[in-house]
């Protein structure tokens, strides 16, 4: 990634995803780190260690949007609660697209996670 790309994601709180959709494997920006703590090297555990920080009661949405991400190539978006480091639930903004092959069959998603929590909570 270039230098200056990587001044610009650390000076965002915005956390970059880039999903494996024939893996199911998830690697995501060092701004997770300083927002929910140490993140796992292995990407199979990446995954994992971001389905754990999801509320319960959001995991339906992102399987319905992870699914859509994998049957048809395009745009999703949604709204769902992330235990922050302390524990405490936060509200965020998922966005992702998945990008198809040649022959159709979605293979990736890149997205954006982003703390809406204060907006959210204003309303």
């Amino acid at each position: 990634m270039a230098e200056h790309h990587k001044i610009i994601l650390n000076q965002s709180n915005d956390i970059i995803m880039d999903g494996d959709l024939q893996t199911d494997t998830l690697t995501c920006s060092l701004n997770w780190e300083k927002k929910f703590g140490p993140m796992p090297k292995d990407r199979y555990s990446q995954k994992q260690h971001f389905l754990s920080h999801i509320h319960p009661e959001d995991q339906h949405r992102l399987s319905m949007m992870e699914d859509g991400l994998k049957t048809e190539a395009g745009f999703r978006e949604i709204e769902l609660r992330v235990a922050d480091s302390e524990g405490r639930y936060r509200w965020n903004k998922l966005r992702a697209t998945s990008f198809k092959e040649h022959d159709g069959k979605p293979y990736k998603a890149v997205g954006l996670l982003m703390d809406i929590d204060d907006q959210k909570r204003a309303t």
